[in-house]
């Protein structure tokens, strides 16, 4: 007879980035569009007995359409 324990599994993920502004006229505010992608993954692997998390952060500044 198997006797499974109440385990808790838990992941905590804190990501911070910090950059100063640049100053800009206010017709420049408009010139540059943020972006940000995140894709994730949650693979079971049952031969293994494992599970994998992958988590993919993308930011960028790009031109804005003028």
């Amino acid at each position: 007879m198997s006797e499974t324990a109440n385990v808790k599994d838990e992941l905590i993920v804190e990501l911070k980035k910090k950059k100063k502004p640049k100053f800009k006229a206010g017709s420049e505010l408009a010139s540059s569009v943020n972006r940000m992608s995140i894709d994730w993954d949650n693979e079971l692997d049952e031969d293994l007995n494992s599970e994998t998390l992958t988590i993919s952060i993308h930011l960028t500044s790009e031109p804005g359409d003028d």
